[in-house]
Formats: structure tokens, C-alpha cells, sequence
């Protein structure tokens, strides 16, 4: 009777590696989430082999828009918290962050002396980064950039300069940008605002797009006030 177990328990363990049960373990890594993957998998893998990752990312772990949609809802970077990063599972992870960088200017001539007297001013660039990661490697970035001049670091009086809005690429391929513009909450609230295309790690009909504002009032705060892919 004993002898009839070991050989049952050996004929289970044979059947659990069989080559059809390893067929079906497989079958199931290739079924993709619900919703629209961020990569296809034959571009993501190629791409990862391309930056020196030795990983293959199965279809079912490939994260989806509606998920980094729904962890960036809870990622609020601004001046007082700079940088944010969200684990999504499986190597995938999102990351937001903000950062100003001012720089002492002279006073520009067509602005009165009698408005600037005795204050500083410095030229303050605020930049909104949106990076979708496989371990250290980025996949998209999303960026907006606004350029003002404060006084004192407190009130921005002049938006001359135009804004500008760029998507740092970490791929060989261009990065087609749909449309950049600034968008005014007061006479020194506005909102950055740029739409990207990412056209390298998907097939067109599945092509990724990204928008992002970046809010810099006249106080000198700065923070991203939306941004989703789709």
C-alpha cells in the first residue's frame, strides 16, 4: 500500500512538469491585462536587450495606462515634496518629480527701475517630470518647463520669456510633441501645458500619449497639476 502512494505521488509530480503544463504556465504569462498595455512585448523586450537588460518581461506583467493613471492620481510632487515614486509590481515603477532652478539676471530695460529698485531678481525656470521605469531603466518621460522672472523670490511680474516644453528622449527615436501652450488661472497663475507622443515601444494603432500641466503661480510655487497617459 505504501509503495502504491510513492508511485501515485511520483506519477502527480511528473504530470505537474509536464510539458503541457508548462505550455499552459506560459499560455497564460502571453494573456495581457484588462485595459492598454504601455509597450507592446515584442518592442519592450528588444528595447530592454537594447539598454543591456538581460530580463524578458512576459505580456502579463506589463503594466497598463489605467494603471499608472490611477497610481499618479496619489503622486502630488510639488516645491515642499519633490520627488515621488510608486512601485508598480513586477520591475515597473512610475516616478514624479518638480525642481526649480533660479538664476540671478540683470533687470531687463523695459521694465521701470522705479518697480525693481533695491530688489533681486532672478530668472526661475520650474520643471515637471512624469518617468515610466523597468528597474533603472526609463522608458517615457514626460516633461513641462515654465521660465518666469521673480523679485525677491516672491512675485513673478513678467512672462516674457516663452514657455517651454520638452520631453527629454532616452531612445534613439523622435518623440513627436503634439501641442504645447499656456493656459492663465490670474494675472500670474498659469498652467504649462504640453501633449506628447511616444511612438517607440508600441505598434501605431496602440500609440502612447502623454499630457502634463505644470502650475507656477506668482508667488514662486510650483507644482504638476494633472497628468495622465492614454
Amino acid at each position: 500500500m505504501k509503495m502504491k502512494k510513492t508511485v501515485l505521488s511520483l506519477l502527480v509530480c511528473s504530470l505537474a512538469f509536464t510539458p503541457s503544463a508548462f505550455a499552459q504556465d506560459k499560455k497564460e504569462d502571453m494573456q495581457p491585462k484588462p485595459g492598454k498595455a504601455i509597450a507592446s512585448y515584442e518592442q519592450l523586450n528588444e528595447w530592454l536587450k537594447s539598454k543591456g537588460v538581460n530580463d524578458t518581461v512576459v505580456t502579463s506583467h506589463i503594466p497598463t495606462v489605467e494603471e499608472i493613471n490611477a497610481a499618479l492620481k496619489d503622486m502630488k510632487a510639488s516645491r515642499d515634496t519633490k520627488k515621488l515614486s510608486k512601485d508598480l509590481g513586477n520591475d515597473f515603477k512610475v516616478e514624479v518629480e518638480v525642481f526649480n532652478t533660479p538664476t540671478e539676471v540683470k533687470v531687463p530695460t523695459y521694465i521701470p527701475y522705479k518697480d525693481v529698485a533695491g530688489k533681486k531678481l532672478e530668472s526661475a525656470t520650474a520643471t515637471g517630470v512624469v518617468r515610466i521605469m523597468y528597474k533603472d531603466a526609463v522608458m517615457y518621460t514626460l516633461a513641462a518647463n515654465s521660465a518666469e522672472f521673480l523679485y525677491d523670490g516672491e512675485r513673478v511680474i513678467d512672462f516674457r520669456d516663452a514657455p517651454r516644453s520638452t520631453d527629454p528622449r532616452t531612445l534613439s527615436s523622435t518623440n513627436d510633441r503634439e501641442e504645447q501652450y499656456l493656459y492663465y488661472y490670474s494675472p500670474f497663475d498659469k498652467d504649462t501645458v504640453a501633449e506628447a507622443r511616444f511612438p517607440w515601444l508600441t505598434k501605431e494603432k496602440e500609440l502612447i500619449t502623454g499630457h502634463i500641466e505644470l502650475r507656477f503661480n506668482g508667488t514662486g510655487n510650483y507644482y504638476i497639476n494633472d497628468v495622465y497617459f492614454k
